[in-house]
């Protein structure tokens, strides 16, 4: 496993004061969902897009994740569900639950444990739902079954994994008249009082199929609301179909809204697909407590995306964002259209919050033929969609190398505590696969985790362990993996020391073009049980040409354990494990003249000498700095830059890859290799 990380514009030194920072622990108290708190703001993330606003939107504030680091993983068979986070056990850990292809899976917070698995197939699509029946604190499951054999029912799991009751969607449908083989649930449950008695109440949106077997076809569909308790399911409140004549497919989950932010719920919004008689590749809005029809609008084009719903110009009153395949629509509450925004192929859901808190929402939504993830927000004073910033990562130094990416619906969450929502997404090529962070204000990847196969599922956010620190929890198909902060302790070992004793001077010797000059550094380890370093340099690529690297290990050539990174106006060395590990390690870097004029080199360098297994700090060393350096022509007085290229005076900022690749090491070598010793 790799993981690769950019910051932008952070130091070295403020990164670690970060970092050790993140090792305070508080505790956190861990409650269940009101039944009218609406939508609920909880320590967990109990169902798919964290709510049933569908926003993705993280609305505890634990401290972030600068750098991220595997928790714990589990082996599951194939899974494109999202999992969800709640409290299952009793204990002061946040336990995780994910469909997979082999069936329910429920895994302890504290260490990844199994704590049971319910069914045995063809779950891998689904998201499951949370919620406290009983008032006792824990978790039950709502989820629906995707098999042939129990024709698609919805489940309620008990917290230790014995099934309370179930709901046969096909056989309720055939009672209310339909006509049909079998019908199938898609959607994640939504979960809420939604009319107002106490009880809760199971919203889902359903697929109809006929034929047979060997033989089926989409139908239509509808939308159910039904009530649930710590005893099981109970009477239907409604169907769609009968209430708002709603015969259409509906694939994606439905979003639930409080109008008048009053607690209670007001509205049901759900999109339906192309297949059906009666309201069609629709965007609909019914009454939450009898289901009867509102609104709609006809957007075109098959809506299986989930809508999600937020006061976007802060005026008190939500709206709903929706979008097909390929385009991103603002509506009213009541469906009017306000804007929308066309693209090629808009691949996720939509995420949804206010980002650099000045009382308007902006909204994330990935674009997988062009390759990028957008953030919007709407300007009130144009009445129309401004693009914040948008993210191509297979341009991006830590870019996808075949140039096709498709991504999972992001979520947001403040990362890098800096009082700013960040999009966390899962991305995925036919070669690399990862979930990284990109910064709110900007679009610059924060930080990337590599794993092991493609992360379509949508992550999870919450304080799984119970420390004040964000974790994470997504899936890749055939793994479950949940991250968390990494953080330095402050336990060093006696004798175990590095020291950087030789950087390159500020001011360089003169050369001419069609001349080198050399970069040199020198760094110490002793005693040290595994030793890396890592040293960047940024540099004009219209002016210099990189030669050559060379380094020694008391005189040992050691030049090819280094691996190198290099983009357009920078590059990086880096060394995972010197052998040997200690001794005067020297290591220079040349550069070859291509045009007369005065230069800078930005450059920074990082040692890490790891101590004895066991629970203590490796000790690392950083500097960084500039070299200053006149070119000149070899055969006559130069007249000044060309007007293609002016390189008087410029001091190359490009980035500092060095500092940032250097804390990528430090984590690979105390994760991987020290922790596992």
């Amino acid at each position: 496993m790799k993981i690769c990380i950019l910051f932008r514009n952070i130091s070295i030194v403020t990164l670690i004061v970060a970092i050790i920072l993140s090792i305070a622990i508080a505790n956190v108290i861990i409650t269940p969902i009101p039944v009218k708190a609406y939508p609920p703001i909880t320590k967990d993330w109990p169902m798919y897009r964290g709510s049933p606003t569908r926003t993705g939107e993280a609305t505890d504030d634990p401290q972030g994740i600068m750098i991220p680091k595997l928790l714990w993983k589990q082996n599951i068979v194939w899974s494109l569900s999202s999992p969800v986070i709640g409290n299952l056990d009793g204990d002061n850990y946040l336990d995780v639950v994910v469909c997979s292809w082999s069936g329910i899976h429920a895994f302890s917070g504290y260490d990844g444990s199994i704590l049971w698995t319910f069914g045995s197939a063809h779950n891998d699509k689904h998201s499951p739902t949370l919620v406290d029946l009983d008032g006792d604190g824990l978790m039950e499951v709502l989820v629906s079954s995707f098999t042939w054999e129990y024709m698609d029912s919805i489940y309620i799991i008990d917290n230790d994994g014995t099934l309370l009751d179930s709901f046969n969607v096909t056989d309720y449908l055939e009672s209310q008249g339909w006509s049909l083989y079998i019908a199938k649930v898609f959607s994640s449950i939504a979960v809420a009082d939604i009319d107002n008695d106490s009880v809760l109440e199971a919203v889902f949106g359903v697929v109809c199929y006929g034929g047979d077997y060997d033989d089926f076809y989409p139908i239509g569909g509808t939308l159910i609301a039904i009530s649930i308790s710590n005893n099981g399911f109970s009477t239907v409140d409604w169907d769609a179909y009968s209430t708002a004549s709603v015969n259409a497919s509906v694939y994606s989950s439905p979003a639930l809204m409080d109008v008048d932010n009053n607690g209670i719920v007001d509205y049901v919004i759900f999109g339906t697909g192309e297949e059906g008689n009666s309201r069609t590749n629709q965007i609909i809005v019914v009454e939450a407590d009898n289901g009867n029809y509102l609104w709609s609008r006809s957007l075109g084009a098959p809506i299986k995306h989930t809508p999600a719903v937020k006061d976007i110009n802060n005026d008190g009153t939500p709206e709903i964002i929706v979008n097909t395949d390929s385009t991103l629509y603002l509506l009213e509450y009541d469906c009017d259209p306000i804007d929308d925004y066309s693209a090629p192929f808009f691949d996720s859901d939509p995420a949804v919050a206010d980002i650099d808190n000045d009382g308007f929402t902006e909204i994330i939504i990935c674009e997988y033929e062009d390759e990028k993830i957008y953030a919007f927000y709407y300007d009130w004073s144009t009445s129309s969609f401004e693009i914040k910033w948008t993210k191509d990562l297979t341009t991006d130094y830590l870019s996808c190398p075949d140039n096709s990416v498709w991504f999972s619906s992001p979520v947001l969450a403040d990362v890098n505590d800096d009082s700013i929502k960040d999009a966390v997404v899962g991305a995925a090529s036919d070669s690399t696969y990862f979930l990284c962070a990109l910064d709110g204000l900007t679009g610059a990847i924060l930080w990337r985790y590599e794993v092991k196969d493609s992360v379509y599922s949508s992550p999870a956010v919450a304080d799984i362990n119970n420390d004040n620190t964000m974790d994470m929890a997504f899936s890749c198909n055939d793994y479950l993996y949940t991250i968390t902060n990494f953080a330095l302790t402050s336990t060093y070992v006696s004798g175990v020391l590095v020291n950087i004793t030789e950087v390159p001077p500020e001011k360089l010797n003169a050369i001419n073009v069609s001349d080198n000059v050399v970069l040199s550094f020198k760094i110490v380890f002793s005693n040290s049980f595994g030793s890396s370093a890592v040293f960047g340099v940024s540099f004009d690529s219209l002016a210099w040409s990189y030669n050559e690297f060379k380094a020694y290990m008391d005189g040992v050539d050691v030049s090819n354990q280094f691996k190198l990174d290099i983009s357009s106006d920078s590059i990086v060395f880096y060394v995972e494990s010197l052998s040997p590990a200690n001794g005067s390690l020297s290591f220079t870097i040349l550069f070859t003249a291509k045009e007369s004029g005065e230069y800078t080199f930005n450059w920074n360098c990082t040692a890490v000498a790891l101590p004895p297994p066991g629970p203590y700090t490796p000790v690392l060393d950083t500097c960084e700095g500039s070299s200053n350096i006149i070119v000149q022509q070899k055969t006559a007085p130069s007249e000044g830059p060309s007007e293609e290229h002016k390189p008087p005076g410029i001091v190359v900022e490009a980035v500092k890859y060095g500092a940032v690749c250097i804390v990528a090491i430090i984590i690979v070598l105390v994760i991987v290799t020290w922790k596992r010793r």
